[in-house]
Order: structure tokens, then C-alpha cells, then sequence
């Protein structure tokens, strides 16, 4: 009986146990990945040349995506992708058979053979770590044996030791000289002069693009080939397409982001077709493509905050991931409390009243599942205290999440601040998983950001006139530096949680409905609103790059191959994107982009230097990348290509033209162009002159297109423009008429298109970029009269440019060929430095503090925007008039008023003088200039040079300013384009003249100003003769220049100049020093009466002195007697008047309006930056 139980038993156990295994295997998700190779190998008579789909120019091998042919290099590099940049180690089992067609097989050729396919297998295994993190697997020819039919499969595990399924792809090597080919699924060609395969990732999120390109390899030179793209979902073909992709004519698709829907699959296919033949097919692909479900998740502003009664609290989200919408509601922490009366839901934002003392609870979720219980929900926890006033408002962020070691600036807006208010940024340093930092570990003694609102008595009650019942509203940043290279702060970490807190303190309210007694003493009164912050960080390279062949290789022959290992990231990032790039005479180079895919290959140009360094530029979903820097590949020059494979070149540049296909079109022109003019080939000329017209072509073929149809989205109109600008540059004195057509495309109407991405700051400031170098370019133009034009262009533009940086980024440089401009955004005159003003060129611009003013502001200003340009050129001679002088550039610096709306408009900034510092070193005896009245003059500035090379000058007004040794001209009445006494309305006077014109072209108005001369002789008055300036007409349409209004008009401001300082008088010496200077009885005759009079002017000196005193003195008593009548005034009035019905007590308003935006620097600022 025992016998039969354990005979028993053991079946039962050892079921248990397989079904365990079985259950365990089957939970555990089996790795994929697919083979990339190409389906042959040419051999050497017809590979040599052949690269009309790829990188080669005139004579280049043949390349693909992920792997490698060359004439050169006997060897394939076939390409292992997995999903989700997953690594995994590979095992490779080699299989052999004889071709039917060899002859008799000796026994010493089988032993060769198992030795051959042993060490392959033996190798493979040894390298199967750096397999694993590059994702390639290189053959070479002298491990094949001729005559035999390879048969590879490769098996993937995972981490975990999880297996995947085998892959096979044959290998068919005959000869060295037939080459050899390939078998694997996913493609089908026509004959075996062609390969066809998809690089792209098989699996991506409906959130972002989706990239896959086509790589097309012929054996034989073709360039009579288009491609058709089709989409399908599920499997088969739908009636309607979920891309338009029917006017993609290149190799690769662009899918914009929210077309593929989630949790389906699509088949992607292309097929290539002959331009020769009609409907003759070439070669056909397939691949297949999962869209993942991203899981949604949102960040709700602010997480925690204290709030007043009465305040709308504004609670905004950010949703990353595709939802259909937010579901918001509102509790109280009384038992089955809520706030839906005053509960009001907008676009991404929930707005709440609260009219009770209490703690409430905003929750939102978000719309997608169908188990409403089970979604997730995001909380923001509102303490509402009734004497608290400050309430916050999220206006702006730079990126969200944001990226590690990267800046990160937020920027909200307090509302109910009174005097003795205060603000400050803090990180709080908390468990459950939040990251912390030391704010004084900042660079440079920053803060993170803060404000204080000065005392009422303190600021102003001297000055005091009116009282109302109004608190003000301050803008509060919060500004977090990218990395130091040097110090302690190394930014945020990567993917991390920081939780920030703006805490403002403020005394407490004023509550005179208390009946008699003096007021007892205010507390300070506590608020805070808290958000988390969110980093992404960037893909982690885990190996350099590698460039193949290691050796020098030849211009346009040899082909490179640039390669990285998989970058590390997290899941939700995937898929990353490869981006590979070489610098070639200073112009960056576009060689690839692909999604998963991580090496590219291209032939290289000759350079001057004869050295290429290259780069790769790796990025994820969410916008983070980080920069992988390769070695320098040193190019030779190799023979003189011949005239066939020159026009070989230009014939597949045009070629790529007719496909759309822009980006690598210029890639072929520029290496070949690059390569002719640097070895000085008598073929470069003609073969410039050939690309011009192809590109004038292309340029219009673009215009069409972009104006008639969606095809082409905006940002591929600047990639084509940024691509050639280069090639222009090579002779770019003769081809102003493709710049300005460059200039005119940049500018066209932008339609809908087919991808319809967010605003960015990267490429809202890249197109201003792109503007300014073409618009350099055109300065250097052979016609005088388009470079005269140009050069008023540009001068007009850069006040619009520094306008638009400041709206995308509070500091911005832009550095040219001929200018460099550095712009900072303050939302108040109390936040910018004035009296220290750093120049470009290492020139600084110093005011004395206190003394200036800035007028014709808006009175609704949004922001001002502070501009320093250096001008490596003088823009207002020509170059003819001034090639044999030292031309060391000229300087400007203004401030830009915006308003809400947009419009901006140059303020007049006026202070008693204006120190420049300048570098005098390389120019003796210098004089420091101003532009004005059409010629450059000395008379508004005095030079002082010192010990060192420094040079200063003090100048009694603003404008554009240079130091010279040339001999001042004579003032003329008309110049080039650039006669006028003052060149901007900055630089204007009180009295201004207003006429209206419009802008040719342009329905909008522009206002410009003619400003009145204030003489510097106190006895004359001279109008001066008004010179219409083309550079003061020919600003943007959304640029106003303001006349001064009445009090303006009424109040004097005059110059006055500096003890150190010598203003020489137009009109000549007075009629006083002029009889000092006579001779003879008349003048003898003056000077004896002046001299009896003497005393009698002295007594009248004494008694106008005396009056004036008494008068001073009579108007300070008065003033001050009027300003403490009307404080005790205040101090008994009802407090009805002082306060409102509603709960909360209001404040009395502690300053004027215009001071309260900082439009009036005369008087001590209301509010300290911290």
C-alpha cells in the first residue's frame, strides 16, 4: 500500500512541476529582433560608383543603413534591431552547403571549410558583448569560403536568459568577383541589381513621430526611380489612408505625431518604380509597425497652496500622453462638502472660489478607460485662509518635464501683494522620493528667483497724492541654471522629482471696523504655492563612436561608416532617434536620422584642413538629447575626378530635386563642390553654375508646393534653406538673387500642413537665425545698390530680431558673420541692471544710477527687452569708400518696450551721459564717434584713452557709437540710405512730430518720428532740417514709436554734460568771449565799463540768491505740512470707506500705476528683485 501511494505521488509532482515551468515561460515575454542586411554583395566591376540612393557624390561605393558594401572593404555589417532599444546577446549557429554546381570536393577543401565556419562561430562568440551593444554583426569575405551556401541562425536572450525565436537568413558566396547574396523576409526585388530595405523602428508611440526610410542599393548607376508609399492598418489595405503620404516621392516617410492610433498595427510599404517605364516596378518592402499605449499621466499646478477667500484659484494641468480629456472635481473636508458652485472647468484648467475658511481638494483625472474606478487621479490640496491676500496664477514654462542639466525657468504672476510683501523660491527637501538640491550651491551667488515690495513710507509718501483700494500684481521667475562646468552645481538630476514652493509672506490686513483704540501690531501672514517639477534625462551613450575605416580614406570614394553603440534610456522614452552629422569648413552636414537605428554611412569631402570630425546626436521622445562626439576622419584628395563622374553627381543631385528629397540632394552638391574648389579643379566653375540652376529650380518647384498643396510642413522649408545657404556662401557676392528668394520662401504664408507641431523655442529662434545670415549675405553683394538696401534691412531687422528672441527666451545670443546681438528679457525697468550693461567684444556701457529715464514706454508694458549688438563692419559706408581704413566695427544698445498684444516700440533712454569701455589696442590715436546727420562725428563724445589699451568714451546721448582714426567729414545732407540726424525715435526729444505712413507692401502702420535738435548754446534756439531715413521707415508692422504725451511735453529734461566731458558750441563763442578777444579803443572802452559794473551785477547776484532761498524753503514747508495733514486725515476715516462687503479687507493703493510697473526709474523702485 505504501508503494502504490509514492508511485502515485511522483507523477503528480513532476505534472506540477512542468506546469509551473510552462506557466513561467509563457509569462515571461519572448525578446524580438529583426535582421537588417542587404539581399546582395556587388562585386567590384559593377559596385564601383554605384550611390544614387545614398551618400555617394562623384565616384562613392555603395551604402546602406545599417550595414555596409564597398568596393574597398570586402566585408557586410548586418544590423540586429530590437525593440525599445533593448540589448540583447546573440547566438549564432553557422550551417554549410556546396553549391550543386561545384565539381569534385577534395577532403583537404571540407576540412578547410568546417575550420572556416567553426571560427566564425568561435569569434561571434567571443564578441558577443560588443554585438550586444552595437547591434551589428560583421562578415568578412576572407571567412567565406567560394562555393558554398551559408545558412545563419541567430538567437537573441535577453537579461533574464529568456530565449527568442530562431532567424535564419543564406548567404550564397560563389567568387570574389561575383560577390554574393542574400536571403531574408521583407523584401522583394525585380532583379539582382537591387536591394530594398526599411530602417525604422517596429515599434513606437502615437505621441511622437513616426520615421522610417527606404535604403535602396542598385550595382549599376540609376537615377530613374521614384518611391510610393502605402499605409494599411490591421493587416490589409483601409479605403482611406491614415496619412496623406501619396505625394512622398522620397525614400523616407515622415508620419506626424497623433496620426497612428494606439494599440494598433500597421503595415508600412513602399515600392519603387521606374521613371523610364511606366508602372515597371523595381523593388518592393514591407515592414510592420506596433503603436504602444502610452499611459497617460498628469501633473496638476500647484500640487499644495494656501489661498484668501473670495480669489479665483486657477488649478492647471499638463498631460503627457494621449487622453480625450480631463474630469475635474472638488471636495470639501467636511463629510459630503464640495465646492461645485463655484467650481468652473476650462481648457486644461479648473477655476474655484472659495468663500469659507477650510481645506479643499481639487482632483482630475483623466478620459480613456472604460473602469472609471480604477483610473488614475491627480490631487491638489488648497488650504483657504482668510487673511491671506496673494493669490498665483501659472503664466509660463521653458519645457515640461524638464530636461537634467539643462535651464528651467517657470514664470507665474502674484496677485494681492501690499507693501512689505516678499517672495521666494525654495526646494523642499521631503521623502517619498523627491530629489533635493542646495539653492546655495547656484552659480555666481544666484537665487532661485524672489521679489520684495518696498514700504509705502519708504518709497514715496513724500510724493503721495491719491488713495484707492487696489494691491498690485507682480511677475515672480523662477530660474534654474543648466550645468556649471566648473563648481559644485551640476543641474537637475535625470529623471527625478523636485518639489518647488513660492512662499510670500505679507503683513496682515488692516481691519478697521473695530471700533476706537490704536491698531495693534500686524503679524506677518504665511502663503505658499507648491508644483512638482519633472526631469527627463537624456539617452546615456554607452560606447564612443566608431568610424570605419580607421585609416585615411579619399574624397568621394571612400565610404565611412559612422556607428554608436544602443543608448540607455527609460521605457517611456523609446524610441530613440539617431541623428548623424560631420563638420566639413565649418558647415555641419546632415548624413542621417534614424529611429532605432544606430550607425549611417557617407563618403566625406575634401576639406581645406584635409581633416572631417564628426558627431551623433541621440534623442527620445520627450525632447532630450545628448551629443556623442567621433574622431576626425582625414580625407585626401585622390586623383582628379573625371568630367563623366562629375556630371554623374549633378545628374542624381538633380535627381533627388525631382523626388523632393532636399536633404540629401544638397548633401551630394556640397560634397562635391566642397571637394572641386578645394583641390582647385578647372571643373568647379562649371559645375557650380550647373547646381545654381538647379537649385533655382528647385526653389521655385518648392514655392508651388508649399503654396498649393500640404505636402511640405514649415520646419522642412527651413531645413532646405539652412542646407543651402552654405553652397550660397561659397559665392555668395554673386547670388543675391537666391538669397533674396531664400528670403521671400522663408516669408511666405504658412498653410495647414501636414504636421502641425507645438511652437518650440529651438525653432522659433533657428528661422530668426537662418533670417539674419541671409540677410548678412546679402550685405556682400557685387550690386551696390541691392547691398546698400541690405545693409538697411539689416539694420532695421535686428531691433525686430531682438524683439522676437525676447519673447522665446529671456537671454538670447546670436552670433553672425557680421553682427552678434545678446538680448535680455525684464518684466520691469527695477529688474534691469542699467548702469552696467555688458556689450558683444568685450565692451561695457556704464550710466550713472539714479539719473536716467526711459520714456515713450507703453503704459500696458508686458515686458522690456534690453539689446547689445556689435557690428563687425561699418554698415553706412561702402565697402569701396572704406577698404583702405581699419574698420574695427561700431556698437548699439536699446530698449525695447512690448505690450501684451505684441506691439513693440524703441524707448527713448536718456541719462546725463553714457560710458563706453572699449579694446583701443589695435588702432592708435583713436576718436570716439557717432552716427548722425549721415556722417560719423566726434562731437557728442569725448575720447579718454588710458594706461592700458582701454579706450573710453563719454557721450552725451545714445546711438550707434565707434572708435576711429579717420578724419571726420564734413556733414552732408544726404547719404545712401542712412542720412538722418538721429537714426532711431530712442534717441528723440521731447516735441515730437508724428507723421503716419504705411509700409510698401504692408497694410499696417508705421509711425515715425521727427525729433527737434536741443541746442547747446542757452541763448539760441535752432530748428533743425528734417532728412527722411530709410533705416527709421523701413521697421516691421508690429513696431510703433510713440510721440511723448502733454506731461512729457510740459517737463524738461536736459542734457547735461559730464565734468570730464567737452561739447564744443555749433553757433561759436557768445558775444562775451568774442569782446575778450578784440583789440583796440572799442575794446578798451568794453572792458572799462565792465569793470564799473561789476559790483552792481555782484548785489543783484546776492539778492536773487537770497529770494530764490527763501523760495525753496517757503514750498518744502507747505509740501510737507500738505502730505501730514492729509496721513492724519486718513487715520480717521470710517471704516466703511477704507474697506468692501466682501469678507476679506482690501488695501489701499501705495503707489501710482506707472510707478508700480517700474515705467519711472526717478524714483526709488517699489519692488527688489532677489
Amino acid at each position: 500500500m505504501k508503494w502504490s501511494y509514492a508511485a502515485l505521488i511522483r507523477p503528480v509532482l513532476w505534472w506540477l512541476v512542468c506546469f509551473a515551468w510552462i506557466e513561467r515561460s509563457l509569462a515571461q515575454e519572448k525578446p524580438t529582433f529583426r535582421i537588417i542586411a542587404p539581399e546582395f554583395i556587388c562585386n567590384p566591376a559593377q559596385g564601383h560608383g554605384s550611390t544614387p540612393d545614398n551618400s555617394g557624390a562623384a565616384t562613392g561605393g555603395v551604402t546602406g543603413g545599417n550595414f555596409t558594401q564597398s568596393a574597398s572593404a570586402r566585408h557586410l555589417t548586418i544590423g540586429f534591431q530590437t525593440n525599445g532599444g533593448q540589448q540583447l546577446h546573440y547566438r549564432v549557429k553557422a550551417y554549410f552547403t556546396l553549391l550543386g554546381d561545384t565539381a569534385f570536393i577534395s577532403q583537404r577543401h571540407t576540412v578547410g571549410l568546417w575550420r572556416a565556419v567553426r571560427q566564425l562561430e568561435q569569434r561571434v562568440r567571443r564578441e558577443r558583448d560588443v554585438i550586444a551593444q552595437r547591434g551589428q554583426m560583421t562578415i568578412g569575405t576572407d571567412e567565406l569560403v567560394p562555393g558554398v551556401v551559408y545558412t545563419f541562425g541567430v538567437v537573441a536572450l535577453d537579461a533574464a536568459g529568456v530565449e527568442s525565436e530562431e532567424q535564419n537568413f543564406t548567404m550564397t558566396y560563389r567568387d570574389a568577383d561575383q560577390g554574393a547574396s542574400f536571403e531574408h523576409g521583407g523584401s522583394t526585388r525585380g532583379g539582382n541589381d537591387v536591394s530594398l530595405v526599411m530602417l525604422g523602428a517596429e515599434r513606437t508611440y502615437a505621441d511622437v513621430d513616426y520615421l522610417v526610410t527606404a535604403q535602396l542599393i542598385f550595382c549599376v548607376r540609376r537615377v530613374d526611380y521614384f518611391y510610393r508609399w502605402t499605409i494599411a492598418e490591421d493587416g490589409g489595405r483601409n479605403e482611406s489612408e491614415p496619412v496623406a503620404v501619396a505625394m512622398e516621392r522620397s525614400k523616407t516617410l515622415t508620419v506626424p505625431a497623433g496620426t497612428l492610433l494606439p494599440g494598433q498595427a500597421y503595415d508600412i510599404e513602399v515600392r519603387v518604380y521606374s521613371t523610364s517605364s511606366v508602372d515597371e516596378m523595381i523593388a518592393r518592402a514591407h515592414m510592420t509597425v506596433r503603436v504602444l499605449r502610452r499611459v497617460p499621466t498628469a501633473v496638476l499646478f500647484p500640487v499644495d497652496a494656501v489661498v484668501g477667500i473670495d480669489q479665483t484659484v486657477r488649478v492647471r494641468s499638463y498631460v503627457s500622453g494621449v487622453g480625450e480629456g480631463m474630469v475635474w472635481s472638488c471636495q470639501s473636508s467636511n463629510v459630503g462638502g464640495n465646492c461645485d458652485d463655484t467650481f468652473e472647468v476650462s481648457d486644461g484648467e479648473a477655476l474655484v472660489t472659495f468663500y469659507k475658511e477650510g481645506q479643499y481638494v481639487v482632483q482630475a483625472s483623466i478620459v480613456g478607460g472604460e473602469d472609471r474606478e480604477s483610473e488614475p487621479r491627480w490631487t491638489s490640496l488648497l488650504v483657504v485662509h482668510p487673511k491671506v491676500t496673494p493669490a498665483v496664477r501659472v503664466l509660463q514654462w521653458s519645457q515640461y518635464p524638464a530636461v537634467a542639466g539643462e535651464p528651467f525657468e517657470l514664470l507665474v504672476s502674484v496677485a494681492g501683494l501690499v507693501p512689505n510683501c516678499y517672495s521666494n523660491w525654495t526646494v523642499l527637501q521631503e521623502e517619498g522620493g523627491f530629489a533635493y538640491f542646495d539653492p546655495a550651491q547656484l552659480p555666481n551667488g544666484r537665487t532661485l528667483g524672489g521679489l520684495f515690495i518696498r514700504d509705502v513710507e519708504e518709497n514715496f509718501l513724500a510724493e503721495l497724492v491719491d488713495y484707492g483700494n487696489d494691491t498690485v500684481v507682480k511677475d515672480v521667475p523662477l530660474s534654474i541654471p543648466g550645468r556649471s562646468l566648473t563648481g559644485p552645481w551640476k543641474g537637475l538630476e535625470p529623471n527625478a522629482r523636485y518639489k518647488l514652493r513660492l512662499e510670500t509672506v505679507c503683513p496682515e490686513p488692516i481691519d478697521d471696523s473695530k471700533p476706537g483704540g490704536p491698531q495693534a501690531a500686524r503679524e506677518p501672514i504665511k502663503s505658499h504655492w507648491t508644483f512638482v517639477l519633472e526631469t527627463n534625462g537624456a539617452p546615456e551613450a554607452v560606447l564612443p563612436m566608431v568610424l570605419t575605416p580607421e585609416a585615411n580614406g579619399t574624397a568621394l570614394d571612400t565610404v565611412y561608416k559612422l556607428a554608436t553603440g544602443i543608448a540607455k534610456d527609460t521605457e517611456p522614452d523609446y524610441p530613440l532617434r539617431y541623428s548623424f552629422w560631420y563638420v566639413a569648413d565649418g558647415v555641419d552636414v546632415h548624413v542621417a536620422t534614424y529611429c532605432e537605428i544606430t550607425s549611417a554611412e557617407t563618403v566625406l569631402p575634401y576639406s581645406k584642413t584635409g581633416c572631417v570630425a564628426t558627431y551623433a546626436v541621440v534623442c527620445d521622445s520627450r525632447g532630450a538629447c545628448s551629443k556623442i562626439i567621433g574622431p576626425d576622419a582625414c580625407v585626401l584628395p585622390g586623383a582628379e575626378p573625371s568630367a563623366e563622374a562629375v556630371l554623374w553627381a549633378l545628374e542624381s543631385v538633380e535627381a533627388f530635386f525631382d523626388r523632393l528629397n532636399y536633404r540629401d540632394a544638397l548633401k551630394n552638391a556640397f560634397e562635391l563642390l566642397i571637394t572641386l574648389r578645394n583641390r582647385h579643379s578647372p571643373q568647379y566653375d562649371g559645375a557650380y553654375r550647373r547646381f545654381v540652376q538647379q537649385l533655382q529650380q528647385s526653389i521655385a518647384h518648392i514655392r508651388k508646393v508649399y503654396a498649393e498643396t500640404a505636402y511640405l510642413s514649415e520646419a522642412a522649408i527651413q531645413q532646405f534653406i539652412v542646407q543651402a545657404k552654405p553652397l550660397l556662401d561659397l559665392e555668395e557676392a554673386n547670388n543675391h538673387a537666391l538669397f533674396e528668394q531664400l528670403l521671400e520662401l522663408m516669408d511666405a504664408s504658412p498653410r495647414p500642413k501636414r504636421s502641425a507641431p507645438a511652437p518650440s523655442m529651438v525653432g522659433g529662434a533657428t528661422k530668426l537665425n537662418t533670417k539674419l545670415l541671409l540677410m548678412e549675405s546679402l550685405t556682400v553683394s557685387k550690386n551696390v545698390s541691392v547691398a546698400r538696401q541690405a545693409r538697411t534691412s539689416l539694420l532695421s531687422f535686428v531691433h525686430q530680431a531682438a524683439r522676437n528672441y525676447c519673447a522665446l527666451e529671456p537671454h538670447y545670443v546670436f552670433v553672425g558673420q557680421l553682427l552678434t546681438l545678446e538680448v535680455n528679457r525684464y518684466r520691469s525697468v527695477a529688474e534691469m541692471n542699467v548702469g552696467h550693461v555688458p556689450v558683444p567684444n568685450h565692451v561695457l556701457l556704464s550710466t550713472p544710477a539714479g539719473r536716467g529715464r526711459l520714456l515713450d514706454a507703453f503704459p500696458e508694458t508686458e515686458y522690456f527687452c534690453l539689446g547689445r549688438v556689435y557690428y563687425a563692419r561699418d554698415l553706412f559706408v561702402e565697402r569701396a569708400e572704406q577698404a583702405h581704413e581699419l574698420d574695427l566695427g561700431f556698437y548699439e544698445a536699446f530698449v525695447l518696450s512690448v505690450e501684451k498684444g505684441g506691439m513693440w516700440t524703441l524707448v527713448d533712454w536718456r541719462n546725463d551721459y553714457f560710458l563706453w569701455s572699449l579694446d583701443g589696442r589695435r588702432l592708435p590715436n583713436v576718436t570716439c564717434q557717432t552716427w548722425g546727420n549721415g556722417v560719423w562725428s566726434g562731437r557728442d563724445c569725448t575720447t579718454v584713452e588710458t594706461a592700458t589699451d582701454e579706450v573710453r568714451c563719454n557721450c552725451t546721448k545714445l546711438a550707434y557709437l565707434r572708435i576711429s582714426n579717420e578724419t571726420e567729414p564734413a556733414p552732408i545732407e544726404e547719404s545712401s540710405g542712412y542720412s538722418s540726424t538721429e537714426p532711431y525715435a530712442m534717441f528723440s526729444t521731447s516735441g515730437l512730430q508724428s507723421t503716419v505712413a504705411p509700409e510698401p507692401g504692408n497694410t499696417s502702420i508705421v509711425v515715425s518720428s521727427e525729433p527737434d535738435l536741443m541746442s547747446t548754446s542757452p541763448a539760441t534756439s535752432v530748428r533743425p532740417t528734417m532728412i527722411t531715413s530709410d533705416v527709421a521707415t523701413a521697421t516691421e508692422s508690429d513696431m510703433v514709436t510713440l510721440p511723448d504725451n502733454a506731461t512729457e511735453r510740459a517737463e524738461t529734461f536736459p542734457i547735461v554734460p559730464s565734468p570730464n566731458t567737452s561739447i564744443a558750441h555749433q553757433n561759436g563763442p557768445s558775444a562775451l568771449l568774442q569782446g575778450g578777444n578784440e583789440t583796440g579803443p572799442t575794446n578798451n572802452q568794453t572792458n572799462r565799463s565792465m569793470a564799473v559794473s561789476s559790483l552792481g551785477y555782484t548785489v543783484v547776484g546776492a539778492l536773487a540768491v537770497a529770494a530764490l532761498t527763501l523760495v525753496v524753503l517757503t514750498v518744502a514747508y507747505r509740501r510737507r505740512k500738505a502730505v501730514l495733514r492729509l496721513a492724519d486725515e486718513l487715520q480717521t476715516v470710517p471704516s466703511r470707506a477704507r474697506t468692501q462687503p466682501s469678507p476679506h479687507v482690501r488695501y489701499a493703493r501705495f503707489q501710482d500705476e506707472h510707478n508700480m510697473t517700474g515705467d519711472n526709474v526717478s524714483t526709488i523702485s517699489d519692488v527688489l528683485a532677489i
